[in-house]
C-alpha cells in the first residue's frame, strides 16, 4: 500500500508538470512600461505575516516592480493580527492611504465605503486592466463574488484557479509516527483518529527525554472547524459561506448552532481533556507551529501543506486523502471554496490623487499577468526559481526548498516576494503558484479530497452572497458579534470551562439574542432570489 501511494503521488506530480507546457493567462504589453516618465510616489498600507519582512522596501519583488513601473511605493506595514482593527480605524476616521494592499477589505466594507466614495469603482478602468478582466471573464463566479449590488467593483480579489489551492488546511501525518501507532495508512474515521492520537501521546519522537509531545497541532483554532465540519454534516455549501449552509428543506441553516456542531464540540473537548490537542490551540501562530513541528514535538498538524516540517522530518510526510467518516456516516470535505472570495486585496481610495488613479489601475493589472504572477509568487529567475523554455515549466530552487538553516520555504522566499498569508490581488494557478498547496504531497491530498467536496457528494459549493449596502452593513455588525461570541464559547467548550450538554441551550440562546434569526432571514431571501 505504501509503494502504491508513492507511485500515485509521483504520477500526480508528473501530470502536473506536463500541464505546465500550456500555461493559461495573459501576458503583459511591454510597450506600456514604465507606466510614467517621471517617478511618482504612492502611499500604500499593507498587511504582512510574521514569516516575511515588515519593511517591503527590502524585498526583491517590490524593488523590481518600482524599476519596471517607475512608481515608488511608500509602505505602511500592518501586522496581519492587527489588520481588521487598523482597517476599521482607517475607514472610521477616513484616514486612508492611496492604496490598500493585502488588507482583505470585506464585501460589506466595499459596499458601505464604496457607496460613500472612499473606494473607487474599478469598472471604469477595466479597459486599461485587460489582465484582470481576463480572469473575471474566465471565472464568472469570481466576477460575481466581487461585484456589488450596484454593479460596482471596488477592489481586486485573490482568484484561485487550481482546486488544490481552494482546499484550505488539512491534516499531515508522519510515516514513523503512523507506524508507531500501528497504522499502515492515516485514520479514516473519527474513532480511528482518536485511537491514533491516544497511541502517540506518549511517543518521544524527538528523543529529547521530555514529556513535550503534541499529538495534533494548529496555527489557528478555526482549522478544527474546517477539518472536521464535514465529518459532522456541517458547512455543506463550502467554505465561501462560513456562517451558513442549507437545511434539507432548502432554508438557510446557522450551522454553528446545529446538532452536528454540538457533537463536534463534544469530540474536540474529549481530545483536549485527554491532552491530544495542542494546549496552546487558541494562541499559537504559524511561526510557533513551525517551531513545534521542526523540533519534532507536534506529530500531526493542520496546514495547507506540509511546509511546517523541513529537514529531517519532511521526508516522512503523509497527507490525508479523505475526510474522517463521522458517527452517522457523514464523509464530506467541506473546506472547499469558490475560485474567489468577496474580499478586496487591492483598492484605490479617494485619497489617491485623481491624476494617478488610472495609473494605479494599470499598475495593479501587472499582478494578473503571467509575468506578474511568476515574479510575485516565485521571485527572481535563477535565484529562487528556474525556467525551462523547452517545456515552459517553472521550479523553485534548492536555495528556497533546502535552506541550510532549517527555515521553512515561505520564510526564505519572503525575502524575494510577499505572497505568504494569502489575501493577494493576483491569480494563483497550479502552474504558476509555487506555494505549498501545489507541492506533490499537498497535491496528493487534494487529489483525494476533491472526491468528497460538496459538489462531489450530491451538494453544491456556493459563491458568497452579495447584498445591498444597508443589508451588508447590518450583516457586518451581526457577523462581527457572531465571531467574538463564537471565539469565546468554542474556547470554553473545548477546554471544558463550559459543559457541552449543560450549557448548550445558553450558547444557542445567546446566538439568537445576537440576531441569528434576523441573519437567516437575509440568507433565506437571497436563497429564494437565486432559486437555490
Amino acid at each position: 500500500m505504501r509503494k502504491l501511494a508513492l507511485l500515485l503521488a509521483a504520477l500526480l506530480a508528473l501530470s502536473c508538470f506536463a500541464a505546465f507546457a500550456e500555461i493559461e493567462g495573459p501576458r503583459i504589453d511591454n510597450s506600456l512600461y514604465p507606466l510614467v516618465d517621471e517617478k511618482i510616489t504612492i502611499t500604500m498600507t499593507h498587511a504582512y505575516t510574521d514569516v516575511m519582512p515588515a519593511d517591503w522596501s527590502t524585498v526583491w519583488f517590490w524593488q523590481q516592480l518600482e524599476e519596471l513601473t517607475n512608481i515608488h511605493i511608500e509602505f505602511t506595514p500592518v501586522p496581519s493580527s492587527d489588520r481588521a482593527t487598523r482597517l476599521n480605524l482607517m475607514f472610521g476616521a477616513n484616514e486612508l492611504p492611496d492604496i490598500l494592499f493585502k488588507m482583505s477589505v470585506s464585501s460589506t466594507q466595499q459596499s458601505q465605503y464604496g457607496a460613500e466614495g472612499m473606494l473607487l469603482d474599478l469598472t471604469q478602468y477595466l479597459d486599461v486592466m485587460p489582465n484582470f478582466k481576463y480572469w473575471l471573464d474566465a471565472y464568472p463566479t469570481a466576477r460575481a463574488a466581487v461585484t456589488q449590488s450596484n454593479g460596482a467593483i471596488y477592489g481586486c480579489p485573490y482568484i484561485l484557479t487550481g482546486y488544490a489551492i481552494r482546499m484550505g488546511s488539512r491534516m499531515f501525518y508522519n510515516r514513523e509516527v503512523l507506524d508507531y501507532a500501528g497504522f499502515e495508512n492515516p485514520p479514516t474515521t473519527l474513532d480511528e483518529f482518536y485511537d491514533y492520537l491516544s497511541k502517540i501521546k506518549d511517543f518521544d519522537y524527538n528523543k529529547n527525554g521530555i514529556d513535550d509531545t503534541i499529538p495534533w497541532g494548529f496555527s489557528d483554532w478555526n482549522q478544527l472547524d474546517y477539518t472536521l465540519a464535514g465529518s459532522f454534516g456541517l458547512m455543506n455549501r463550502g467554505s465561501s459561506c462560513y456562517w451558513f449552509d442549507q437545511n434539507e428543506d432548502g432554508t438557510g441553516r446557522f450551522w454553528h448552532t446545529a446538532e452536528g456542531y454540538k457533537e463536534l464540540m463534544r469530540y474536540c473537548n474529549k481530545l483536549y481533556s485527554e491532552g491530544l490537542l495542542d494546549p496552546d490551540l487558541f494562541t499559537d501562530t504559524f511561526a510557533q507551529l513551525i517551531t513545534k513541528c521542526q523540533t519534532g514535538r507536534t506529530l500531526t498538524y493542520c496546514f495547507v501543506n506540509n511546509s511546517p516540517v523541513s529537514g529531517a522530518y519532511e521526508a516522512q510526510s503523509v497527507p490525508m486523502t479523505e475526510p474522517l467518516t463521522g458517527y452517522n456516516g457523514e464523509k464530506m470535505w467541506s473546506a472547499y471554496s469558490m475560485p474567489a472570495s468577496q474580499s478586496a486585496n487591492f483598492c484605490i481610495t479617494s485619497k489617491c490623487p485623481e491624476e494617478y488613479r488610472e495609473i494605479m489601475a494599470r499598475w495593479a493589472d501587472y499582478f494578473y499577468s503571467v509575468e506578474g504572477m511568476v515574479a510575485y509568487f516565485m521571485g527572481e529567475e535563477n535565484v529562487t526559481y528556474t525556467y525551462d523554455a523547452e517545456t515552459d515549466t517553472y521550479a523553485l530552487t534548492d536555495m528556497v526548498l533546502k535552506d541550510p538553516n532549517g527555515r521553512n520555504f515561505e520564510q526564505v522566499q519572503s525575502q524575494w516576494c510577499t505572497w505568504a498569508g494569502g489575501m493577494n490581488p493576483s491569480c494563483a494557478t497550479n502552474e504558476l503558484f509555487k506555494g505549498g498547496e501545489t507541492w506533490p504531497i499537498s497535491l496528493e491530498s487534494a487529489a483525494g479530497l476533491i472526491n468528497y467536496t460538496p459538489d462531489a457528494v450530491g451538494g453544491a459549493v456556493w459563491a458568497p452572497f452579495v447584498f445591498d449596502p444597508d443589508t451588508a452593513s447590518r450583516i457586518s455588525v451581526l457577523t462581527a458579534d457572531f465571531d467574538t461570541y463564537l471565539d469565546e464559547w468554542v474556547g470554553n467548550f473545548i477546554t471544558g470551562k463550559k459543559d457541552v450538554d449543560n450549557d448548550w441551550d445558553e450558547y444557542v440562546n445567546g446566538f439568537d439574542a445576537l440576531g441569528v434569526p434576523e441573519y437567516l432571514g437575509y440568507i433565506d431571501a437571497k436563497i429564494d432570489e437565486k432559486g437555490l
